[in-house]
């Protein structure tokens, strides 16, 4: 509870520390002695808007302090912790609120530096702060309707409302966004079709184009690679005096001589080198000449797959590993494309259960308030009926929520299901004997509402 409300700078007051005791304290005073600029006060601690020269005149700064006992208030403590807030072992909290005239204001909580967000948070745990005119909360089908779910605990039912509704909107959503995909895949099928056809055709291997240009090359000089490579393999290896031989002579020469001297030794090493590389080179220029096509008609074949690479290449502005990477990417989308009937009808059918599942918790929600409202209107109307209202009488109207379209099937009738289920709960009201019954805010005076 407030136990100590301080004042500074605010409006007409100068300076004001407000001793509140338990129980009931009234303030009472003629008009203009300060008595709103005190509920004022409060309300600023609770987060609400800051009217417009607030300040007292002269002054660059105002503040407001509350300070709360709340020791014998475990549930606040509970709810103010999970927000943040730190109390201390006696369970005191102060509240500061400062407003400076350049409409900058600042938020102290427990003395560490806060958010105007927390304090609003945190501000409703601690005041309520009403009025005749200001207090039109029950004038809101929102509130009503979450007045009287709370009072039935029916949090579990509306989390799983508010769950099934996430889940059927998001799948909603979903196939909504899969529908329009497809539309456009169509128009692009054609073109994706064609592309993957040209590239899967070509058979690209990012290792072939570098061997071309040079097939190319000994193509066109085939000839005269033969000739030379003919030449070179006489020299090594197919006359009576071969470079072979006459490189074996000298390995038989030198070896005689072997571990008798070291420069020797060394040079032996390098003449059975020079031996197996020449051995080497002879094998290799075999293989060349027996693999090497003098038709002239083979080159043009070269050519032509050399141009293929170079006219994909600039066609798709892609090098060739990206060029096969975007064939997979095609043949993906052209085969999530043709499914796509399967796959819109699977995805349909799950909004749809979805959908079920939302309007089936939205009636078990209805279900519960219909069953409940009775009782809190009766509950309700034994606190307010000694407020000077002895024949009040109190009513929930739980109404299903119609939608004129879009809306979802729940025990028959087409309603605009949200996460706060799929009905209107309006508070109707009866003051006085005679008087016929209506909403709280058509009938009821001021004075009766606050009351209510």
């Amino acid at each position: 509870m407030l136990v100590e409300l301080r004042i500074n700078q605010l409006g007409l007051v100068d300076e004001l520390v407000l001793p509140v005791a338990s129980g009931l304290t009234i303030l009472t005073g003629e008009t203009g002695a300060g008595k709103s600029m005190i509920a004022g006060a409060m309300a600023l601690l609770t987060g609400q808007a800051v009217p417009k020269d607030l300040v007292r005149g002269g002054e660059e700064l105002a503040w407001v302090e509350g300070v709360f006992d709340l020791s014998a208030r475990r549930r606040t403590c509970a709810r103010l912790r999970k927000c943040g807030v730190t109390l201390g072992a006696d369970g005191m909290l102060v509240t500061r609120r400062e407003i400076r005239r350049n409409g900058r204001n600042r938020v102290v909580i427990n003395g560490m530096l806060s958010s105007l967000a927390l304090l609003q948070q945190i501000g409703a745990a601690l005041l309520s702060v009403q009025s005749q005119d200001q207090q039109r909360e029950l004038s809101r089908p929102a509130f009503v309707r979450d007045l009287l779910d709370e009072m039935l605990e029916c949090a579990d039912l509306r989390g799983a409302v508010r769950d099934a509704h996430a889940a059927w909107r998001a799948l909603d959503a979903d196939l909504e966004s899969r529908r329009q995909e497809v539309a456009a895949g169509r128009e692009q099928l054609d073109i994706w079709r064609y592309q993957r056809d040209e590239l899967a055709t070509a058979s690209l291997d990012v290792d072939e184009e570098p061997g071309l240009d040079e097939s190319i090359v000994v193509k066109r000089h085939a000839a005269e690679l033969q000739e030379s490579a003919a030449a070179a393999l006489q020299a090594l290896t197919g006359g009576e005096i071969d470079a072979q031989g006459l490189l074996g002579r000298a390995l038989r020469a030198l070896s005689a001589a072997e571990g008798k001297s070291a420069r020797l030794d060394g040079a032996l090493g390098q003449l059975r080198e020079a031996e197996a590389a020449a051995a080497e080179a002879a094998v290799a220029i075999e293989r060349f000449l027996d693999a090497i096509d003098l038709d002239p008609g083979g080159l043009d074949e070269l050519e032509d797959r050399k141009a293929l690479y170079c006219e994909l290449r600039r066609k798709y502005r892609r090098d060739v590993p990206d060029l096969l990477e975007y064939l997979r990417l095609l043949t993906e989308r052209i085969a999530r494309q043709e499914s796509s009937t399967d796959d819109l009808s699977a995805l349909a059918t799950r909004r749809d259960d979805a959908a079920h599942a939302v309007a089936g918790a939205a009636l078990e929600l209805r279900r519960r308030r219909i069953a409940g409202a009775g009782g809190v209107s009766r509950l309700a109307e034994e606190v307010i009926r000694p407020l000077a209202l002895p024949d009040l009488e109190l009513q929930f109207s739980v109404s299903p929520r119609r939608a004129a379209e879009g809306g979802l099937d729940v025990d028959g009738e087409l309603c605009d299901v949200r996460a706060d289920g799929a009905d209107e709960v309006d508070l109707f009201v009866r003051p006085n004997p005679g008087e016929r019954s209506g909403k709280v805010a058509e009938i009821v005076s001021g004075g009766e509402r606050s009351r209510i």
